[in-house]
């Protein structure tokens, strides 16, 4: 676990390595792109809710599928 600030925790990045990837150096550079991107993402705010709300599908349980009463 990450402390960011007292009493904050945070969870560290993961990154998914292909075990069939013969370059590490090509790892590294991509992981290493990919956080600062993140990062930067993160600290400008993007994207924003409407980008999000936009962009996703609502919530919803495939599976299940409530009655609505009174319809």
């Amino acid at each position: 676990m990450v402390v960011l600030k007292p009493n904050v925790p945070a969870k560290p990045m993961t990154l998914y390595v292909n075990p069939a990837c013969d370059d590490v150096d090509e790892v590294y550079r991509n992981g290493y792109k990919a956080c600062t991107q993140a990062i930067q993402a993160a600290m400008e705010k993007i994207p924003g809710q409407v980008q999000l709300h936009q962009a996703l599908k609502p919530p919803g349980n495939p599976f299940y599928t409530p009655e609505v009463k009174g319809a």
